[in-house]
């Protein structure tokens, strides 16, 4: 079974008629400073030519209309990650929609290097002076979102604060976050459901709180669940590599006792996980792995036939600016946390049922 397309009007639709980028296509939308007043009114053009986000837009669906007296704005900063990265075009679509539906502005601005935490904050907070609120997302610590609060802009962290799961500074702000430890325990589950109990987790680099980390807390619960001791070296951490499957494949191909199957969140790794083991003369069979990514990316690389568990971005998105604005509105509200729930594809195997009392068991145990 393949994972079906959307068959609305999409970013890249329209980036593709413009001749530029997906992010740059993004951006325009989201009246980012970043991109000239020319291209962003020939993207707005093309935009209701073509008819994009007209399902969407229930208050305006004329972009021209959008001012700041009107409303609100609010910066996206993604940390330690560019803005042209495959995996970031899913969100950044489903944000555009939804920032339009919800009569916001939204600017966009990515920072790869965050090794100068100084100049990072700098950079931050230049942008606090012109917004109303920020949706952060990436490499975000505690000392960020205190230099943050001191300017009384409010934040919402989509994801989780680096390596302070769960903790939430006294601040204007709160954390909008995908379900990921369950994510990593339904696909251990899914994959001891095939016969499998020798499980291996890949990824890419594992920040202690962040969204792989707690991939991998799920993983190594759900086996303990179910009676297994985590095997250390069943697990690989590519390092910061955007396609870091080789040298895993590698490692497993030497083994005499390998893993039958892996739990891989990143499905720019899994490609090249699956190719290399291809290489060696091992076929990863989709009753062998389960993968994390967006469908769109999973379709690119061809593997729409195996079992993918992703972030809804349609969610997380609409719920980040709903309590972003929430916050703004009225400062004295406070949330710490709100989990959103995943999607699955290509997982037949599992009712609805099972799955939501997966989750629960999970929950019970301090999820």
């Amino acid at each position: 079974m393949r994972i079906d397309k959307d068959k609305r009007i999409r970013l890249k639709d329209i980036a593709e008629k413009a001749q530029i980028s997906v992010s740059a296509v993004s951006m325009a939308l989201a009246d980012s400073p970043q991109i000239g007043t020319k291209t962003k009114h020939r993207i707005r053009v093309l935009s209701r030519e073509l008819g994009y986000g007209k399902d969407y837009a229930t208050k305006s669906n004329d972009f021209s209309m959008l001012s700041k007296k009107e409303f609100p704005r609010f910066a996206l900063v993604l940390l330690g990650t560019r803005l042209t990265d495959e995996a970031q075009g899913s969100f950044l679509h489903s944000l555009s929609i939804n920032a339009l539906t919800e009569n916001v502005r939204i600017e966009v601005v990515a920072i790869e290097d965050v090794s100068d935490s100084s100049k990072v904050a700098n950079t931050i907070l230049a942008y606090a002076k012109n917004v109303n609120g920020f949706l952060l997302s990436g490499l975000v610590d505690i000392p960020l979102l205190d230099q943050i609060g001191k300017t009384n802009v409010c934040w919402v962290v989509i994801g989780h604060i680096m390596a302070f799961p769960g903790f939430f500074p006294m601040s204007r702000g709160g954390v909008v976050t995908p379900a990921e430890q369950e994510m990593g325990s339904l696909a251990v589950f899914h994959l001891i459901a095939h016969g499998h109990k020798r499980i291996a987790f890949i990824c890419e680099v594992l920040p202690e709180g962040l969204s792989h980390y707690r991939w991998f807390c799920g993983y190594r619960l759900a086996l303990m669940d179910n009676g297994l001791t985590p095997d250390q070296s069943f697990v690989y951490i590519a390092g910061k590599k955007w396609a870091g499957g080789e040298k895993a494949a590698e490692e497993i191909c030497s083994m005499t006792e390998p893993p039958s199957a892996f739990v891989i969140p990143d499905v720019r790794i899994a490609s090249s996980f699956i190719q290399a083991m291809r290489k060696n003369g091992h076929e990863v069979k989709p009753d062998t792995i389960v993968m994390g990514g967006n469908p769109d990316v999973v379709n690119h690389y061809g593997l729409a036939d195996y079992p993918l568990i992703t972030a809804d971005s349609d969610n997380v998105s609409l719920t980040a600016i709903r309590r972003l604005r929430e916050l703004c509105e009225n400062p004295s509200r406070h949330f710490a946390e709100e989990v959103v729930p995943f999607k699955t594809y290509n997982m037949s195997n599992l009712s609805q049922n099972q799955v939501n009392q997966y989750k629960d068991i999970i929950k019970q145990k301090g999820a």
